[in-house]
């Protein structure tokens, strides 16, 4: 088997280039076709297939138009927000013009014409993008009610704090128009800069759809004597409830999962009871944790359901496939 030529210098070490700058550093088209090369775009090599999203944008800005940009999912991802899994493939690639600028037709590329300024990109890892507002915004055509609450909650979080939500609200109120835009207004109601996973949205916009109270967000619990307890995902003071999502990492850690007992009894022992919530309550759009969290609210005196606020949810229920 023939062993391909060592390439130039220049292009030793580099991830990707293009095929035009081979070309002038000698190397031929031949050598541009040998099997230990990849072309994740046209016109583009690199030394191995891009797997990751930075990777895949790293190798295609090489022949961006200086003036474009990446939005949609692409920018989406490139900012690490969670999105469902039908959005998560990352090719094509979602690459924004200003409107009046050619489009780019290119395989595996999907061009957006937008209106937009200077103020509305941010650079990320060194790739233009939509500013997290204005992308949060345009995510409202392609997410239903909690996935669109799960990336505001993201995007405003403490950890990151990307933007805040009055730089969302201030965002969508700048639209004359927005595909989304009733999913949108009832979103903004409900995003908390607390939130730390998109399962506490979920069940946070489950929670509303059944017209509960809000529940307070990460907020610690202290003993009688001060001393530090939990800090449960969701709880409601007034009523002495808390509610706990535990992923797979809770089941197989065997010390997480000796916590885990030792913090709900040490809860239960002051008196607040605690609903444990794992991936399976999630497959019926948590109706029967819904069910019997209202129960509980009820009997520690709760008068029942905001009608006002459970029908406008309700109207949101349909989920994006």
């Amino acid at each position: 088997m023939r062993v391909p030529s060592r390439l130039p210098r220049e292009l030793n070490g580099r991830e990707s280039f293009r095929v035009s700058d081979g070309l002038v550093l000698g190397v031929t088209a031949g050598r541009l076709r040998s099997s230990d090369l990849e072309a994740p775009f046209w016109g583009i090599r690199s030394s191995s297939s891009p797997s990751t999203i930075d990777a895949l944008c790293s190798a295609y800005s090489h022949r961006m138009p200086e003036r474009a940009f990446f939005c949609h999912q692409t920018a989406t991802q490139l900012l690490g927000c969670p999105l469902p899994l039908r959005l998560s493939d990352l090719l094509p690639l979602h690459l924004g013009v200003i409107a009046g600028d050619a489009p780019v037709r290119a395989q595996k590329i999907i061009t957006h014409r937008l209106n937009v300024a200077a103020s509305d990109l941010r650079l990320v890892e060194g790739h233009r993008v939509l500013r997290p507002a204005r992308l949060w915004c345009q995510l409202a055509g392609e997410l239903d009610l909690k996935e669109l609450v799960a990336a505001g909650d993201f995007f405003v979080a403490r950890r990151a704090r990307l933007c805040s939500v009055a730089d969302l609200t201030r965002t969508f109120n700048g639209f004359d128009r927005l595909r989304g835009a009733e999913t949108v207004r009832a979103a903004l109601d409900l995003i908390s800069e607390r939130a730390e996973s998109p399962q506490e949205s979920h069940l946070r916009v489950a929670f509303a759809r059944a017209g509960f109270p809000a529940p307070e967000v990460n907020e610690d619990v202290f003993d009688e004597r001060g001393l530090f307890v939990a800090r449960p995902d969701l709880r409601f003071s007034t009523f002495g409830i808390c509610v706990e999502y535990e992923g797979d990492g809770h089941r197989v850690s065997m010390s997480q999962w000796r916590h885990d007992v030792t913090r709900t009894r040490r809860l239960e022992e002051l008196g607040w009871r605690v609903f444990r919530v794992t991936g399976a309550d999630s497959a019926d759009q948590f109706s029967l944790l819904v069910t019997q969290l209202a129960r509980v609210l009820c009997e520690r005196g709760w008068r029942g359901p905001d009608e006002v606020q459970r029908k406008k949810y309700q109207l949101l229920l349909t989920e994006r496939r």
